[in-house]
């Protein structure tokens, strides 16, 4: 293996490993505030007499706006109750999702936590590319290309835990595609998928599943990727999550109320299929554009193997453009 794609390979470990320890530490944050119940709540209404804005001069709400005042930050501006019984139902998740979204502590940590899931996901990538690229063994990318499909599918579930009406949204697309539309994946998916959004079960999936992703990487790297992934490396990539996450959080904190803005950029491919293609039309797309880079990544040629990785390349980059563009509120 040629010097530069060593070093590559050597930052990208390092970021698979650091992120899955900043994802866990910062969820465990974020759980000791979040209430993963989907049972009924309720929060006062206000509406905004002026605009409100919050300590850095940003518009959290417009003149003639409606929130609940619970949910917004430190803020100036004024705000006059709907009337005395004016309370909008919501659940007790979404409410203490935007009681962390609110704050700026909980803004920061919820970023960071989101900033080491996107950087799983590209470290994840950038591994596989390189073991593909560089003709190593069949069996150990294959495992490095399920923990980036597993992944994905983790954070998709955490990105519906908010519990907010896009993140319903973004649950019923993601269960109609695999529970819908896979033959007998999606009748295994949808006993752990129910029909209505329940917080507890996503809390559980969301955090369940690190288990065997942490234990797949420490694996890895006890065995294989010991003498390969030194601590400047994780030093770097870690101080890197976690200055990025804060300030990623102070400058575009989340919106009041936890409300999603647009879709995950490694999300955003199948959500762009779906709002133009049939549900059943999309998943055929999706599984036959993998099926093909993963049949092209086991080829003896260099050529094939080159087009697997820019197969992921698109698929990825294809999903960071969507996100901006069909995202938007």
């Amino acid at each position: 293996m040629n010097a530069p794609r060593a070093l590559i390979l050597r930052f990208a470990q390092a970021a698979a490993v650091v992120s899955v320890a900043v994802g866990i530490f910062s969820g465990v944050l974020l759980a000791l505030v979040y209430e993963p119940s989907s049972q009924s709540s309720t929060v006062r209404l206000y509406r905004a007499v002026s605009d409100v804005v919050d300590t850095s001069g940003d518009i959290l709400l417009r003149r003639g706006d409606v929130a609940a005042v619970e949910q917004i930050p430190e803020h100036r501006g004024m705000l006059n109750a709907l009337s005395d019984t004016a309370e909008a139902p919501v659940s007790v998740a979404a409410r203490s999702h935007g009681l962390l979204a609110s704050s700026v502590t909980g803004a920061i940590v919820l970023r960071v936590h989101a900033l080491a899931a996107s950087a799983l996901i590209l470290g994840l990538g950038a591994v596989w590319a390189t073991m593909v690229l560089g003709g190593v063994s069949l069996r150990k990318h294959g495992i490095v290309i399920g923990m980036i499909a597993l992944t994905m599918m983790l954070a998709w579930v955490g990105t519906t835990l908010s519990g907010t009406s896009r993140a319903l949204d973004a649950y019923q697309i993601g269960r109609t595609l695999i529970v819908d539309n896979l033959p007998v994946v999606g009748d295994l998916a949808a006993v752990f998928l129910p029909e209505r959004w329940n917080a507890s079960r996503q809390f559980a999936l969301h955090a369940l599943w690190l288990t065997p992703m942490l234990g797949v990487l420490g694996g890895v790297v006890a065995r294989r990727w010991r003498w390969m992934v030194g601590g400047v490396e994780c030093g770097i990539v870690g101080l890197a999550l976690v200055v990025g996450g804060v300030i990623w959080g102070m400058v575009d904190p989340p919106l009041p109320g936890g409300e999603l803005r647009k879709p995950a950029w490694y999300l955003g491919a199948p959500y762009a299929l779906f709002h133009v293609l049939p549900a059943d039309a999309t998943m055929l797309v999706v599984v036959f554009w993998w099926g093909v880079m993963v049949v092209a990544s086991r080829s003896r040629s260099a050529f094939l193997r080159k087009t697997a990785v820019g197969m992921l390349g698109v698929w990825l980059s294809a999903g960071a453009v969507a996100s901006l563009l069909l995202g938007e509120r």
